[in-house]
C-alpha cells in the first residue's frame, strides 16, 4: 500500500502561515485544500480529546455554521487526495 504524503506550507518564525495578514487569509478564495478541510484533519476528529485540545487553541473552532457529516467526510476524503468525482452541492 501507498503512503498519504501532505505538502506543508510555508511559515513564518512565529509558525503563522506566509498568507496569513491581519484581516485574514490572503488568498481564502484560493486556499489550499489543507486549509479548507481544517479543522476537519484525521488526527483533530479522531476523538474527542483532540478535537476539545484544537478547541483550545484555534478561537474559530465551535464558533459560525455547523456543517453535516457528509460535508466532513467529503473533506477528510478530499484532504486525503480522494476527489469527489462530481462536486456535492450542500
Amino acid at each position: 500500500m501507498g503512503s498519504i504524503s501532505y505538502i506543508s506550507l510555508l511559515e513564518r518564525k512565529n509558525h503563522d502561515c506566509v498568507f496569513l495578514e491581519e484581516r485574514g487569509c490572503s488568498v481564502y478564495e484560493a486556499r489550499p485544500v489543507q486549509c479548507a478541510a481544517y479543522p476537519f484533519w484525521n488526527t483533530i476528529v479522531a476523538d474527542r480529546q483532540s478535537w476539545e485540545r484544537e478547541a483550545a487553541w484555534c478561537p474559530g473552532i465551535g464558533t459560525g455554521s455547523l456543517h453535516t457529516s457528509k460535508e466532513i467526510d467529503s473533506l477528510l476524503r478530499l484532504r486525503q487526495g480522494v476527489e469527489p468525482a462530481i462536486w456535492e452541492e450542500y
